[in-house]
């Protein structure tokens, strides 16, 4: 299945923020994955309506996906792959796509592309 998100890819890393939750500090996301999140989980979850979702789980078990991901960047934005794969792994989550990320075996053919006119992106799940 093909999936795609809009708006520019980002991490959940670069930004992170230290609150106190009670007494306890707290490690919150970075904003801009914070602001991308409300938007992207809906997006996903028009596409796969209709779709046998969470891809990953069948009959109480846990089955392997395998993902590849391709970030459409604008063209200053610099951020590292390891991140964003991390990013899109609890966007598919949240948006029910797969159930946990834990089950993602392979990000193969994932990578970051140039294209200033239209940050976004596309990622095809399969299971494995």
């Amino acid at each position: 299945m093909k999936l795609i998100y809009h708006g520019p890819p980002i991490t959940k890393k670069t930004g992170q923020q230290i609150v106190l939750h009670g007494k306890r500090p707290r490690l919150l996301p970075s904003k801009a994955y914070r602001q991308l999140l409300p938007s992207a989980v809906p997006e996903l979850m028009a596409q796969r309506r209709g779709a046998p979702w969470p891809l990953n789980r069948e009959g109480g078990r846990r089955v392997d996906v395998q993902v590849r991901a391709t970030f459409y960047l604008a063209p200053k934005q610099r951020p590292d792959l390891s991140g964003l794969l991390e990013a899109c792994g609890d966007i598919l989550q949240a948006a029910g796509v797969i159930f946990n990320d834990y089950s993602i075996i392979s990000w193969d053919g994932s990578r970051r592309v140039r294209d200033g006119s239209e940050p976004r992106t596309e990622v095809e799940v399969w299971q494995a």
